[in-house]
């Protein structure tokens, strides 16, 4: 049998990033925390962590960090009726999202969610579709994603579209794009990308012959920054019509593109556990996405 104090500590070591800060989580000394850990190394016959700044879990911790949130998530519903509201009787749960959700309906899923639990979240931050992997690798409980197919041990709920438009301000469009979106026009302007991992932009500019690397781009990994740099006429770029709704009413940006968007499907992921917290999990989720995601 797994001793628990051992795993405890494990998990601690790996969600803190290092062995001094899960010693002051626990409460406890940072060489009490170095032979539990070698204790349960010894106990299953394989390193768990790579001693790393900051450290990393082995595929075989990967597996025991996610055995580890599973037995933590059944054992706080089996004794949820008894807690009060002190720090120890929360839970906090770890789910993966991509930034543009997070930019536009995840903080009304929130607010469904956290005023009637007992759930701290924390959050990981992934595009939509690497969020899977974080749920793979017993990284989260739960993820939202753009991979439709469910993994063994887990179940999928669809939640919705998301549109992404291609849109600037109408002085950028009239200063760079007079003679429209032709190839010329856009080797020459300044597009907006989220991360070099960002496909989108490649894939709408190769319907034009236009090769990765042969146009300017600014990299903007937060959402809200994003469309502020648009709004302020330094660059174009994808971006959900969900998050710019008043903006397109407006006319402060307008589509550059003429008869072209991109449809991303969303799908709720999370462990097949019929515990209270993944219930209240998919539910807020579920309910939420109805309201903003075209379905």
């Amino acid at each position: 049998m797994i001793d628990y104090k051992q795993l405890e500590a494990f998990a601690a070591v790996v969600e803190n990033g290092g062995f001094e800060k899960a010693a002051t989580v626990l409460h406890i000394t940072q060489s009490a925390v170095s032979q539990r850990i070698r204790l349960l190394e010894d106990r299953v016959g394989a390193m768990l962590i790579v001693r790393s700044t900051p450290v990393q879990p082995t595929a075989m911790g990967q597996k025991l960090l996610g055995h580890y949130k599973q037995v933590s998530l059944m054992e706080h519903d089996l004794f949820e009726d008894t807690l009060g509201k002190t720090a120890e009787d929360y839970i906090t749960v770890p789910v993966g999202i991509n930034a543009d959700s997070l930019a536009t309906w995840i903080p009304d899923t929130l607010q469904e969610l956290l005023t009637t639990t007992n759930i701290l979240v924390d959050i990981r931050l992934g595009d939509q579709d690497k969020t899977h992997d974080m749920l793979k690798n017993g990284e989260v409980v739960g993820c939202v994603s753009s991979q439709p197919g469910p993994m063994q041990g887990c179940k999928t709920v669809y939640l919705g579209k998301m549109v992404y438009v291609c849109c600037a301000t109408s002085d950028f469009s009239a200063q760079w794009f007079p003679n429209g979106f032709t190839p010329e026009a856009v080797r020459a302007a300044p597009i907006l990308t989220y991360d070099r991992t960002d496909e989108m932009n490649n894939e709408m500019l190769s319907r034009y012959g236009i090769r990765a690397g042969e146009f300017p781009t600014h990299y903007v990994p937060d959402s809200h920054m994003f469309v502020d740099m648009c709004k302020k006429g330094l660059g174009y770029g994808m971006i959900p019509s969900l998050q710019i709704e008043d903006e397109l009413k407006s006319r402060e940006l307008v589509p550059i593109v003429e008869d072209y968007s991109v449809t991303v499907r969303l799908y709720w992921h999370c462990w097949n556990l019929q515990t209270r917290h993944i219930t209240m999990l998919t539910d807020a989720f579920e309910k939420v996405a109805k309201l903003h995601l075209s379905r």
